[in-house]
């Protein structure tokens, strides 16, 4: 149940508090926050929320990517496509393509080259972003990476700064924090629930100030 409308300032102040070492206390200025994301073709309503809702809110980029079917694997001898267990008969499902974790890359180098940044603020468990974060950090650009305890460990290495958000996560939880209300008749908006955007979720910060 993540609050996530007030997600990006609660990360900073959490990394403020949490990243900050004795030789480099964070003061960091929120930017923006970019949620990354898929869903079925079909489903219409989390999608609205994911793009609309969600995404229309003031410094906040949403991607929502369709998902898409992959080919099961073929025979390597006649190439037929292996769609049954060959030992059970049971059918075998096609993965499914996201494109989430191409389009994540892609913009944090883009953005950081630009100087969009000064610190980015990443959260989640895919290694596949550690080729992207030494190259960042070999530019003077910070990372630091919010993730769950023995979950995305090379990734966390390779940041300036790590810490587990598991013992904070009532800091995001919107049944603990102060619920968001519609504009009208004021219920508590209530999100459709798809745990993908949890696992790739980037915030672009702005302002770093060093002790030294």
């Amino acid at each position: 149940m993540i609050d996530w409308f007030g997600l990006g300032p609660t990360l900073i102040q959490l990394a403020e508090k949490h990243a900050s070492t004795a030789d480099h206390a964070l003061d960091l200025d929120f930017q923006e926050t970019r949620l990354y994301t898929s869903a079925d073709p079909d489903d219409l309503t989390y999608k609205e929320f994911a793009l609309h809702t969600l995404g229309d809110r003031p410094q906040t980029y949403v991607s929502c990517q369709d998902l898409r079917l992959k080919m099961n694997a073929e025979c390597p001898k006649c190439h037929a496509e292996i769609d049954a267990c060959p030992h059970c008969n049971s059918a075998i499902s096609a993965h499914h393509e996201k494109g989430v974790d191409t389009l994540m890359v892609t913009d944090l180098l883009c953005m950081g080259i630009s100087k969009r940044y000064d610190v980015a603020i990443l959260v989640t468990q895919d290694s596949d972003m550690t080729p992207a974060v030494v190259y960042l950090e070999s530019q003077g650009i910070r990372v630091i990476h919010i993730g769950l305890k023995h979950y995305g460990t090379a990734l966390a290495r390779q940041c300036w700064s790590s810490f587990d958000l598991f013992p904070l996560r009532q800091h995001i939880d919107r049944r603990k924090v102060t619920r968001h209300l519609c504009a009208s008749g004021g219920r508590a908006t209530r999100h459709p629930v798809n745990p993908v955007m949890s696992a790739a979720l980037g915030a672009a910060l702005r302002g770093i100030h060093s002790d030294d």
